[in-house]
């Protein structure tokens, strides 16, 4: 049995409501607190599991998911992979590590439990970029974000200099100069001349 401790900085409680039958209200609750506990050994309990995340997500977002990934990538484990694949092979819909889509993750200012700006910079964002995004789908893994006061998170001003980097105007010429076009994952299934979820990547 796992047990993972939802961490406030990386968590949150969205919501989406009518207002006046009219327009859509969304928001979301700060400071948020929780634990989930996952026994991958007992597999019946995986695709349960994973069915319930899925009808959640729904529910909230009112509509699919565009791609899936984990946190601390637990979507490796063999126990649970499997049903995972399955599930976005009948979905549509691509899983990180396990796509066509390449997956980099070096644009990250933390590593030996020290922080490394130097990494999220603009320099060290151009570096990524030009050694690593060729031919094809990257997805670029980022953190961007405000840090306002009393916000508790291991990885917190690490987020404000991602935002600035990804912002800086040197970052946009150098995308446009190098022609890579920006997507999300909602443009997949309109781009890619390949099945999302391919069968020789399990």
């Amino acid at each position: 049995m796992a047990k993972w401790v939802f961490e406030p900085g990386h968590t949150a409680a969205e919501f989406r409501a009518r207002h006046m039958m009219v327009s859509w209200v969304r928001g979301h609750f700060k400071d948020v607190h929780g634990s989930l506990e996952f026994d991958p050994d007992d597999p019946e309990r995986v695709p349960g599991e994973i069915g319930r995340q899925l009808e959640r997500f729904q529910k909230l977002a009112g509509a699919d998911p565009t791609h899936v990934d984990s946190h601390h990538d637990v979507h490796h484990d063999p126990r649970v992979l499997p049903h995972l694949l399955e599930w976005a092979r009948l979905v549509g819909v691509p899983v990180r590590g396990y796509s066509r889509t390449r997956h980099l993750s070096t644009f990250y200012g933390q590593w030996g439990g020290e922080t490394h700006l130097e990494q999220i910079g603009v320099e060290g964002l151009l570096r990524v970029l030009d050694a690593e995004v060729r031919e094809g789908v990257t997805e670029l893994t980022c953190h961007p974000g405000y840090v306002e006061p009393g916000f508790r998170s291991s990885y917190a001003a690490e987020r404000e200099v991602e935002l600035r980097t990804l912002c800086d105007p040197r970052v946009r010429r150098a995308i446009r100069d190098w022609r890579i076009r920006l997507i999300g994952f909602r443009d997949l299934p309109r781009l890619a001349p390949y099945p999302l979820v391919p069968e020789d990547m399990a």
